[in-house]
């Protein structure tokens, strides 16, 4: 089970893969060394994510995520069109599939985009890092019961009976009434 920050890099990095002018030299990582045979090239992580309660009951959870798209050419007099026009591609193919096959629940929007040149002498490199923002919707409900997470969990279907006291008007701290419910009855002939 990978978690859904995962899924949605590598969600973004298949569609971007040998569908822009860095070919298949598409990175799952910000920690990637760059030397002039790997560029151009565009680089796909994850920076953070703010998570709310959206649902009580259920209980849903909306995460926002911040996801990067860092566009890195070899540092000349063409760098800021050869990575414009990469940024250009880049955006043309979120804006063809926004939510990622469906790995986001709200369509993958820019936020910013900053410019920097990195290094010294004839090894710079000009880098267009996009923000994105991305959200999906996760129910933690969905994991409780589940065996392969926990081993002593209990599914619904053992638990044989709820039982249930009633501390009725006044509260006086007695138990004034019980309720035994059984959840799984045998069936009666």
């Amino acid at each position: 089970m990978t978690h859904q920050l995962t899924d949605v890099r590598a969600a973004l990095i298949a569609l971007l893969r040998g569908r822009t002018a860095a070919g298949v030299r598409v990175y799952g990582t910000r920690f990637y060394p760059l030397h002039d045979a790997r560029l151009p090239c565009v680089l796909v992580y994850t920076d953070g994510r703010r998570s709310e309660k959206v649902n009580e009951a259920p209980l849903t959870v909306r995460h926002n995520a911040d996801i990067f798209t860092e566009i890195c050419v070899a540092a000349c007099d063409a760098a800021d069109e050869q990575a414009e026009t990469l940024l250009r591609q880049v955006e043309q193919l979120v804006y063809a599939s926004p939510t990622l096959d469906g790995e986001l629940a709200d369509d993958l929007l820019p936020a910013d985009l900053a410019t920097e040149v990195f290094g010294a002498g004839e090894r710079q490199i000009a880098v267009y890092r996009q923000s994105w923002r991305g959200v999906w919707y996760e129910s933690p409900s969905d994991y409780v019961g589940r065996a392969d997470l926990n081993s002593e969990a209990t599914s619904p279907q053992e638990i044989s009976a709820a039982d249930t006291r009633w501390d009725l008007a006044p509260k006086d701290g007695r138990i004034d009434a019980t309720d035994h419910i059984p959840l799984n009855p045998e069936p009666t002939p």
